[in-house]
């Protein structure tokens, strides 16, 4: 199977410190094209990312091997994106007195 082309662009993107969450990648790689390169379902993509803390230990080192980057890099997307995502919610939440 030849690799996607756009995969050395994502790791350039990753090493330049400009992707710095897990779903910025799907602004390069389409959700299908990378769903098909990890050999998961549709409903475990979207899965993954309405909940980015639920992404296995394979499916990181998979993303690794993909994005040609070490893993805890695809580590560090996920936290910053899981950290984002829960103080947007504590946010939302109403405050009290």
């Amino acid at each position: 199977m030849e690799r996607d082309n756009r995969y050395q662009g994502v790791k350039a993107l990753i090493e330049k410190g400009q992707l710095k969450e897990l779903t910025e990648i799907l602004d390069i790689i389409p959700k299908t094209t990378l769903k098909k390169d990890l050999e998961i379902s549709n409903y475990r993509m979207a899965s993954i990312l309405a909940h980015v803390e639920m992404v296995t230990m394979n499916e990181i080192y998979a993303m690794s091997s993909l994005f040609d980057v070490e893993f805890i890099t695809i580590v560090m997307l996920i936290h910053n994106e899981y950290v984002r995502k829960k103080n947007k919610r504590l946010d939302r939440q109403p405050k009290t007195k």
